[in-house]
């Protein structure tokens, strides 16, 4: 037997709507160490979910199947499944871990119904959808929205409430790089920046800047005009002329606080995956969706979002007196509230709005784009279509 310790054993779980579904049955799915045994897999799972009690463990070998690259003969990396089936007594994933918990940053059930939720809107089953949205408002889970946008990003308020989930940083370890991929290299701010690397890379078109309203306390975490270390004042009107300005493409999105201890390329900030705000816009759009009417409750839950950062703002139910206004304003509100945080590209796809945006996004920087419906999947790599012995297709356009 090899000697694998208990936390090498388990690689990552396996996420799919059948994975997923089985957990109501306390079946949980691994990709696990290819040479882990099922004692060692039951051992792994007792200790690094607490109060769990393995019954039974299925575990399904892939060798890797034989690919030729070119004269060159391989095969693709083998790996093992495990399938873990927990006792009735088992206590079951927590439905979220406090600030503090040793535990913070594993698994819990307000993850998983978030990948749910995340799920269904991709695949329009706006009922599932709706479902996963309520359960996540329910008090057990304890999320709830930071009153101060930009207090959400910040070193001193980690692992607030409205996150449900983050990877985890911390300096020397794990730290994340946003400041250097956003920071003009002239920016001039704090003293500490000095330290940091600039790499002047994304920004906020000046178009998607347009659209907030002037009164939003989302902006103070978007630097749209500095001024240089040499007195050079940047901004849209400075700028937006000259291809070669700093701020040309648009303005720095900051998000993240600046990490005074933060020296070359990295930041001990936690970063965030999954937040509160994410799941109640959605939610609100899937209730409407499903029953193809707006409601009030839907409204106030778009509200609950729009008025932290736009206080006395609100809508009314008069004001989205239609679906189509509705899901306009949804769609509105999840830009301003989610930008550069992995959200966008999905939800134009579900609003069929992807391929419109994009050649718009080109238009206004001098660009053409070859950009079509194909590209609203990726590209199925080549071991997977391997490994599926002619079942797997690639996806059209590729």
């Amino acid at each position: 037997m090899a000697d694998i310790k208990y936390y090498d054993v388990i690689l990552k779980p396996v996420i799919t709507e059948k994975s997923m579904n089985a957990m109501a049955e306390k079946k949980y799915t691994f990709l696990v160490h290819p040479e882990a045994t099922k004692a060692q897999i039951k051992e792994a799972v007792e200790k690094m979910f607490e109060g769990t009690e393995v019954a039974k463990v299925n575990t399904m070998n892939n060798d890797g199947k034989v690919k030729r690259r070119g004269v060159t003969l391989g095969r693709t990396d083998k790996y093992k499944k495990a399938i873990v089936k927990l006792t009735e007594a088992s206590k079951v994933l927590p439905a979220n871990y406090k600030k503090g918990d040793k535990n913070y940053g594993r698994f819990t059930a307000g993850l998983a119904h978030t990948v749910l939720l995340k799920l269904y809107m991709l695949t329009k089953q706006w009922d599932k959808a709706e479902a996963e949205g309520r359960e996540l408002m329910k008090p057990e889970y304890g999320f709830e929205l930071v009153p101060e946008y930009k207090d959400i990003f910040t070193l001193a308020n980690e692992k607030n409430p409205e996150i449900i989930w983050a990877c985890q940083c911390a300096k020397g370890y794990q730290e994340h790089k946003w400041q250097p991929h956003v920071l003009p290299n002239d920016y001039n701010f704090t003293s500490y920046l000095d330290k940091m690397t600039k790499w002047n890379g994304y920004k906020i078109s000046w178009d998607f800047m347009q659209t907030f309203d002037p009164a939003d306390r989302r902006l103070l975490t978007i630097a749209y005009e500095y001024t240089s270390k040499d007195g050079v004042v940047h901004n849209e009107k400075n700028d937006r002329p000259d291809p070669s300005a700093q701020l040309y493409l648009g303005a720095v999105p900051l998000k993240y606080e600046f990490d005074p201890d933060c020296t070359g390329e990295d930041s001990q900030i936690d970063w965030i995956i999954y937040r509160y705000a994410d799941v109640l816009t959605l939610t609100a759009e899937a209730i409407v969706r499903n029953k193809n009417a707006v409601t009030q409750e839907a409204v106030d839950l778009l509200n609950e979002v729009r008025t932290r950062s736009l206080p006395g703002k609100g809508y009314s139910l008069q004001d989205l007196n239609s679906v189509d206004k509705f899901l306009k304003a949804v769609l509105d509100e999840r830009g301003w509230e989610l930008y550069f945080e992995g959200n966008r590209r999905q939800d134009l796809i579900r609003y069929g709005l992807f391929v419109e945006a994009i050649k718009k996004k080109a238009q206004s920087m001098g660009k053409q784009t070859l950009v079509d419906e194909d590209r609203y999947r990726f590209p199925i790599p080549q071991d997977i279509i391997d490994e599926g012995q002619g079942i797997i297709k690639q996806n059209p356009g590729y």
